[in-house]
């Protein structure tokens, strides 16, 4: 078969999905297609045909029939779970290169745009068989628009990663750290562009950080969770650095504790009343400090007279934000990209905390690339149930079928007001998991701890809950070799 011309099965597949696409073939004969006896024999001939020669014939690509269209598409599906790192599958044929290219480029495909990656997670959206194209495959197809906003990172074959570091049969825990204990932590200003007003925010000069960091730290390891998350506005370039070098310089002899998601903060380099600076949240390695995941925000939080009611901001003298003055835009520097790390638990994203409220636009992109870990650290008065934390995380869990983890601190509120109508006094939730557990409905799982006597230590005090990791296919697609041979 050597002499016969043969199509890079990465690229044969985005060639024809995008032809099929442009079709907009219904659901129903999607369908049909899926069932067909005859279509089954062609795509067990695709698979066959990649598996020994690594391509798929030029004259297969050929066909005016979007039937056999499919059939190559459904075959070339199947012989890549043979080269899918995250599989239990390790004899792949002929696509050892093709192993090797997603693990140096961050994809299967070669020379078509855009990008081909393997499936991580499923929509939990209710449905009893595929509908849309993209449904009936454990490969996603990216767009090269879409792909042009994406930012890819791997820790495939690195010693970062949880593959290398802990066994994944365990039951995973995520944990949280408010970190921020009242709103004397952090520094707010107003300020004036022209005939725009804006408000900077960052964590307070002066407090002892050092301190701080290496008691959360202390509490991170010992708490037995994998992960463990920071809010919103507990970083900036200061802090970044006392992490890193706390981090290197204190090894616990035993701790579970894998990533530490630092929060997001203003970071930047210069004058910074020359600079707006990005507000960046930051992934790190707990064995050595180093950023394995980066995301800056990409949209502004603006606050208008109903927020500073709402959150009773004009009672924080110190931060100079007045009632009746208009709208205060967040002073940053807006990312342009969304970034993701590709490991062996899943595909990471980072959304920071006004990021996770634009669905339609940056859910698009979540979406997009299959998404299957989000992570959403928050700046916000105590999370409320079923409030806009839980709405937009709920829709990423059903359109996506993500994980989505919101993590908040405790500047604006340790504990819920006499007013508030389901738990009035009670301690502030600061983190809230939410998962496809079911592959149904979203389930939420918030945790807290009682307040301590001390604003700090309940500050530094990590919060736990089980990591809900969603799965990787839905039940339709979950195959094996022996399943696909016949």
């Amino acid at each position: 078969m050597s002499s016969v011309p043969l199509r890079h099965p990465g690229d044969a597949f985005v060639c024809v999905y995008d032809a099929l696409e442009a079709l907009r073939i219904s659901t129903r004969q999607l369908r049909a297609w899926a069932e067909d006896p005859d279509v089954r024999l062609l795509a067990n001939s695709v698979r066959e045909e990649i598996l020994d020669a690594g391509g798929v014939l030029e004259s297969r690509l050929e066909s005016r029939s979007a039937r056999e269209l499919y059939a190559v598409l459904r075959g070339v599906d199947e012989a890549f779970w043979y080269a899918n790192p995250f599989r239990e599958y390790v004899e792949h044929g002929e696509l050892g290169d093709v192993r090797e290219t997603l693990i140096r480029t961050h994809k299967y495909n070669e020379t078509e745009a855009g990008a081909l990656l393997p499936r991580r997670t499923y929509p939990g959206t209710p449905m009893s068989g595929p509908s849309e194209l993209a449904q009936h495959f454990d490969l996603v197809r990216v767009s090269e628009q879409v792909w042009k906003q994406i930012s890819p990172h791997s820790l495939m074959d690195s010693l970062s990663d949880f593959e290398a570091t802990t066994a994944l049969t365990v039951d995973l825990k995520v944990g949280q750290l408010p970190f921020l204990a009242n709103s004397g932590d952090l520094r707010v200003e107003p300020r004036i562009e022209g005939s725009y007003q804006y408000y900077q925010a960052w964590p307070r000069p002066g407090r002892d950080w050092s301190q701080r960091i290496e008691d959360a730290l202390a509490s991170a390891d010992m708490s037995g969770a994998h992960l463990v998350l920071l809010p919103e506005l507990a970083l900036d370039s200061d802090l970044l650095h006392i992490w890193q070098e706390t981090i290197r310089s204190h090894r616990p002899r035993e701790t579970s504790l894998r990533w530490i998601l630092l929060g997001a903060g203003p970071t930047i380099s210069g004058d910074a009343n020359e600079h707006q600076p990005a507000n960046r949240a930051a992934l790190v390695d707990r064995s050595n400090g180093d950023i394995i995941l980066a995301q800056d925000k990409q949209c502004p939080f603006n606050i208008d007279d109903s927020t500073l009611r709402r959150w009773n901001l004009h009672a924080f003298k110190s931060w100079g934000l007045e009632s009746g003055k208009g709208t205060y835009d967040e002073w940053i520097a807006e990312g342009t990209d969304l970034a993701f790390l590709e490991s062996e638990l899943g595909r990471f994203v980072i959304l920071v905390c006004e990021d996770l409220g634009h669905v339609p636009d940056i859910g698009y992109l979540v979406r997009s690339i299959g998404a299957s870990q989000v992570l959403v650290p928050i700046w916000a008065p105590p999370i409320n149930r079923y409030h806009w934390e839980e709405q937009s995380g709920g829709m990423l869990v059903n359109h996506v079928g993500c994980t989505t983890i919101v993590s908040n601190g405790l500047s604006l509120g340790r504990k819920y007001p006499a007013s508030h109508r389901e738990t009035p006094g009670e301690p502030a939730v600061t983190l809230l998991v939410l998962s496809a557990l079911d592959e149904t409905q979203p389930v939420s799982a918030p945790s807290s701890v009682a307040l301590a006597a001390n604003a700090v230590r309940d500050a530094t005090t990590t919060r736990i809950a089980d990591w809900l990791t969603p799965p990787s296919s839905a039940p339709h697609l979950r195959r094996g070799p022996h399943a696909v041979a016949g």
